[in-house]
């Protein structure tokens, strides 16, 4: 496994715990953007890509650009470290304020999804087995999962193989790949995303951070909720 990739996951959920720790001091879009640019700097890394945050209905643009806007409910944070040659792809969904029950019912399906997607994935099997087993775990939401269910990332934070259901490719080991699930309705969107790497025996999931959701309640109060 290459060393810089290693480094670099490392630093992917380092970054996301210190924006964790700042949760409620951040006002909109841009300050979450501006905080992981500045950390990925501090680690000695660079941007996979330019850093994408979205609240709100924002998130239902599933490559948004971070503004002024002002953070409320269901907040996409998708980052990478590049060191070296190496791009990782990492992200998180956080919520601002207090989620419903169908809200958080709706996040748990992402999750899930994303891990039987994971799951899923045997070296000699197909890529496009791994699309398929998100999209049927997420049932009646799948409607609303609007892009591939992963991609290869190297010096480029997309390469081949492009996971999806009419995929050819098979899985091989030495691969470097994100596995992305996610769900966007016209008013809020979820993603949950990992870098792994497919070994000669096993599946390493190389970003560990949580899946539970965290919330940003009123009064500068953070906490998670069990996924």
């Amino acid at each position: 496994m290459k060393i810089d990739l290693e480094f670099a996951c490392q630093i992917d959920d380092k970054i996301y715990k210190e924006v964790l720790r700042n949760l409620c001091s951040f006002r909109n879009e841009k300050d979450i953007a501006r905080f992981i640019r500045k950390k990925l700097k501090e680690y000695g890394a660079k941007e996979s890509f330019p850093t994408l945050v979205s609240t709100g209905s924002n998130a239902s643009e599933i490559h948004h650009r971070p503004n002024n806007t002002i953070l409320k409910g269901f907040t996409i944070i998708d980052f990478g470290a590049k060191l070296g040659k190496q791009c990782t792809d990492f992200t998180r969904t956080v919520y601002f304020g207090v989620p419903s029950k169908k809200e958080i019912e709706i996040y748990k399906k992402v999750v899930n999804a994303q891990k039987k997607a994971i799951e899923s994935i045997k070296i000699g099997g197909f890529w496009s087995n791994v699309d398929k087993a998100a999209r049927k775990e997420l049932g009646s939401y799948a409607k609303y999962f609007k892009h591939t269910t992963g991609h290869g990332i190297g010096y480029r934070i997309h390469q081949k193989p492009k996971i999806y259901s009419k995929c050819k490719e098979k899985i091989k080991s030495g691969e470097i790949i994100a596995i992305e699930v996610g769900v966007y309705t016209k008013k809020f969107g979820i993603r949950i995303e990992d870098t792994l790497y497919i070994g000669k025996k096993k599946i390493y999931v190389l970003t560990k951070s949580s899946k539970n959701l965290v919330k940003a309640k009123f009064m500068g109060r953070v906490s998670s909720h069990k996924i």
